[in-house]
């Protein structure tokens, strides 16, 4: 009789022993899954914030190399020059410390074929891009000179030749994917601007109608919008 009841004893000890071990595995495998569900959640998570990161880089990057350097003006002129040009007052604009003088370029008459794609006269192409530029030394020199650098454009016109800088008739929707939305609303107006270079967008019926882009001599203040990036004819 005490053999029977030792050996059902025995038979009862190693039944729970056993559902233990079972039910410690079954606690390490939902860990496991538990802990690998986790990771997979923080490895997309961290996927999402450096996604998100890198757009920000991105669209920052471009507007401050766009705002830097809107297009290359010197290759411009080789192509589409001569034009017509002449002095100007800098006003609001960037001057270095070297002596030099401001000019303006205007009225491109060197491709024939580009001229009539516009299908605009020539008074149009007068006033409807112009580039403005600090231009090194006492003399005006050669039109096809280098010795200069970009303070400013403005453009009323859809025209190929000007590479990323051809804005105008973009909706706004590109604008933002180009440039991102860090910019300032000042009615039909969107302004952005980086280290005293601004872009000035004239937006009607969702679509770009003219740009002016101007490298001040001062900071960009949107509580005081100087008249130059709000008017085109000024």
């Amino acid at each position: 009789m005490k053999k029977i009841l030792f050996l059902i004893f025995l038979c009862h000890i190693t039944i729970s022993c056993s559902n233990n071990v079972d039910e410690k595995e079954n606690l390490k495998k939902r860990d496991l899954s538990f802990t690998e569900d986790t990771t997979k959640a923080d490895s997309i998570g961290r996927d999402s914030i450096l996604q998100d990161t890198l757009m920000v880089i991105t669209e920052k990057s471009y507007l401050e190399s766009f705002l830097e350097n809107p297009i290359d003006l010197q290759q411009f002129k080789k192509d589409y020059g001569p034009s017509n040009s002449g002095g100007m007052n800098g006003g609001l604009l960037y001057k270095p410390d070297s002596a030099g003088m401001y000019l303006r370029f205007m009225l491109f008459n060197g491709n024939s074929d580009r001229n009539r794609k516009l299908r605009i006269s020539e008074g149009q192409k007068f006033k409807q891009l112009q580039f403005y530029v600090y231009r090194y030394g006492k003399t005006v020199g050669d039109f096809f000179d280098t010795n200069e650098i970009l303070v400013g454009f403005k453009c009323k016109l859809e025209d190929e030749s000007l590479g990323k800088a051809n804005l105008v008739g973009k909706t706004e929707k590109e604008i933002i994917d180009l440039f991102g939305n860090g910019y300032s609303i000042y009615k039909n107006y969107r302004i952005y601007e980086n280290n005293n270079r601004v872009l000035s967008l004239y937006i009607t019926e969702s679509k770009v109608l003219w740009v002016k882009y101007y490298h001040l001599a001062s900071p960009f203040s949107k509580d005081n919008i100087p008249a130059l990036l709000l008017e085109f004819d000024i």
